[in-house]
């Protein structure tokens, strides 16, 4: 039975359509939950706690820099920046603030079925589906 939390944050609601398809196709996951800007996800974080964390950099109303520094009761362990322009002096700065994890725009549904299952090993109890 599907049981993980996931927070999608992007500003793009395609991405977010993308990302919760392949979620759902895992069959892991029980509540999905999307913001499209900074500010909406710290008021997430701040109220709930999640399994996985899909981040975007370059957002509205605050920048996934931001919501890093505002994660609340989250597990940074927990959070994926998923971006297709990050330099290296971005990706040090989030790694400074605990983030591991990182998945670079255009990807396919394998890549980013491979990269969450490291994120969310041993949380579920059963295997994830493709």
């Amino acid at each position: 039975m599907a049981s993980l939390r996931c927070l999608i944050v992007d500003d793009e609601q395609d991405i977010c359509d993308i990302l919760e398809f392949y979620l759902e196709r895992t069959g892991l996951f029980s509540h999905i939950v999307t913001a499209t800007d900074g500010n909406d996800a710290m008021f997430k974080l701040e109220n709930q706690v999640f399994d996985l964390i899909l981040l975007d950099c370059n957002m509205p109303k605050a920048s996934g820099h931001t919501v890093v520094k505002n994660i609340g009761r989250n597990d940074l362990g927990n959070v994926c920046i998923v971006s297709g322009d990050i330099d290296i002096e971005s990706a040090g700065d989030f790694m400074k603030h605990g983030v591991k994890n990182f998945l670079m725009k255009p990807f396919d549904q394998k890549t980013f079925i491979e990269k969450i299952a490291v994120i969310v090993k041993g949380k579920g109890k059963r295997e994830m589906a493709c």
